[in-house]
Order: structure tokens, then C-alpha cells, then sequence
């Protein structure tokens, strides 16, 4: 039976620590807003995942999310994982308060709670692409993300960055500086549009939405409903090049460097021949060598 409520999630852990009080606030702007539900708090034994799920099973339909771009990224896989309703008839709301928000910089919401749930209030239901990443080799499964997903450089930095997160949305980019001497370029098999190449890359990035890392731009012009993932590939960096682009990642001139290329492809196929065995999905650390991406449009409804 459908629930006419709303399912309210909440990572208290979000953007360096939710307080007491501002959840209260939050709270109180949900009623006054004729929004009643009840919150339901994430955990390390209780993910945002597995509490969708069960919302679902329980007939919600509508979701808020009071959390980051890691909280909405684990909504999103519970909202693709479960087999209970069409994905689509499920809609979000965001009440972002994560460090770095690149999913709500992307469409335009704001981070002050109180106009974030007046887009909410107003039900007006908006669908984006959702990127598809298969891990073929090692432990087999699939991952969904929203915004970005990466193999080369900047897996290498999630790999890393556990410990810069206090430094919040700085902390990708000081997470890049401070590791990428240690980084060398990796040799990729790759295949984009029946295209097949061997690659010495920097970094092959994969993009639905435009922004990650806390607002850097590494997809060209990408639009996150039009059935297309937008390819990424810098090649053969040196040290020094990588010093020259990193004022280029936040003004979207990296495209300029004749070492960077791009392309939209519904599908791409990444085999990692040496160089590592990791990927990221969103800011999710994901091993493996061998990886195939798909795109599934208009797949995420949300408010907005």
C-alpha cells in the first residue's frame, strides 16, 4: 500500500557533524511546510542503502535526504537495487548539508535548508540520467552514481582521502596536491564508441553530472537527462602538467589542454593493465581492473 508520508533520512555525520539544534530547525521548517514524516538517522551499521529500502517496502514514495553527495549516492544505489516499484515512481528531495553538494551545485539547490525544502514543499518532479558501473573482474557488482565516477587519478585520491575530510570542501583538492607526486599515469585498454585504444592516462572520468570533488568541472557540457555519458581522458600528464591544471578543474578550461580529450558514448569498457586496481563511483572506492559503464535515462526523479 502506497504511503501518502514522507521518508526522512538523515546522516547526522554530514558535513563535519550535524548539530542537534539545526536538525531540530530543520524539523520544525518540514511541518511548517505541511511535511510529516519520521526521521529515520544513518549509522556505520545502518546506511542510507538499506534504509531506503525498507521506506520502499513499506509503501513511501517520496524520500528527503538531509545529508552530502555520499548520503544521496547510497539513496540512490538503495532506490536501483530494490525490486519492489519502478525506480522512476520513487522521487527525492534534498536538504543538503555535505561538504562538498556537487549534486545539489549541479541542479541548483540551495544549501540553506529553509529554501531547499520550499523547492521540496512545491513537488515539482524533475528526472536525471543515472551512470551504470559494472565491475567484471575480482568481486562482480554494480554500482550506480549520479554525478561522477573515475578511473586512474582521481580514484587514486578517494583512495586517500579519509583522512583530509575535516577540511571539508577543500578536502579534494588538497587530497589531489598533497598525492599526486606519488601517482603515475596507468595503462588502460579502452573502448568508447566501438573504438578501441590503449592508453597511458592521467585519469578517465565519467560524468552524468557537471560538478565533483567539491565543485571541480571534469566533464564538458554534460546535460543529466540526455541518454549520454561524458568521457574524460587526459593523457601522457607530467608533474608539471598537473601543477598547470589545477586552477583549470574549478573554471572548466581544462578542456583547453590538447593532452585532454572528450566524448559521449552511451557505453564505455575500461581494462586496467597496470597502474592499480581501483575506480570510484561518487566518491565511492571501488577495486577491480576491468570495468564496463552504461548510461540509464531519466532513471532518478526529484524535486527540484
Amino acid at each position: 500500500m502506497i504511503s501518502n508520508g514522507w521518508f526522512i533520512i538523515v546522516n547526522p555525520s554530514s558535513g563535519g557533524g550535524i548539530s542537534k539544534k539545526k536538525l531540530t530547525k530543520i524539523s520544525q521548517c518540514l511541518k511548517e511546510n505541511n511535511i510529516f514524516g519520521k526521521l529515520y538517522k544513518t549509522s556505520p551499521q545502518v546506511n542510507a542503502k538499506s534504509l531506503v529500502g525498507k521506506g520502499i517496502q513499506q509503501g513511501f514514495r517520496r524520500i528527503i535526504c538531509i545529508g552530502g553527495d555520499g548520503t544521496v549516492h547510497n539513496l540512490v544505489n538503495g532506490i536501483l537495487n530494490q525490486t519492489n516499484v519502478n525506480p522512476k515512481e520513487v522521487v527525492i528531495g534534498l536538504i543538503p548539508i555535505g561538504t562538498g553538494n556537487d549534486w545539489a551545485r549541479h541542479h541548483n539547490i540551495p544549501i540553506n535548508y529553509k529554501k531547499a525544502i520550499s523547492i521540496i514543499a512545491k513537488e515539482n518532479v524533475d528526472q536525471q540520467d543515472v551512470g551504470e558501473l559494472r565491475i567484471l573482474s575480482g568481486k562482480r557488482r554494480v554500482v550506480y552514481f549520479i554525478n561522477y565516477a573515475g578511473v586512474g587519478f582521481d580514484g587514486y585520491v578517494i583512495s586517500k582521502i579519509e583522512k583530509y575530510k575535516f577540511l571539508g570542501p577543500l578536502s579534494y583538492l588538497i587530497a589531489a596536491v598533497a598525492n599526486f607526486i606519488s601517482f603515475e599515469n596507468i595503462k588502460l585498454n579502452i573502448k568508447i564508441n566501438s573504438s578501441k585504444k590503449t592508453v597511458s592516462a592521467f585519469m578517465l572520468g565519467v560524468g552524468v553530472c557537471k560538478y565533483t570533488g567539491g565543485g571541480m568541472m571534469l566533464a564538458k557540457d554534460p546535460k543529466h537527462n540526455d541518454g549520454f555519458l561524458n568521457i574524460t581522458l587526459a593523457e601522457g600528464f607530467t608533474k608539471l602538467d598537473v601543477i598547470k591544471s589545477i586552477p583549470r578543474l574549478f573554471n572548466g578550461s581544462l578542456f583547453k589542454n590538447k593532452k585532454v580529450s572528450s566524448y559521449k558514448t552511451k557505453k564505455l569498457n575500461v581494462e586496467i593493465i597496470n597502474g592499480g586496481d581501483f575506480a570510484q563511483a561518487d566518491g565511492e572506492m571501488i577495486r577491480g581492473k576491468s570495468f564496463e559503464f552504461r548510461i540509464l535515462k531519466n532513471t532518478l526523479s526529484f524535486f527540484k
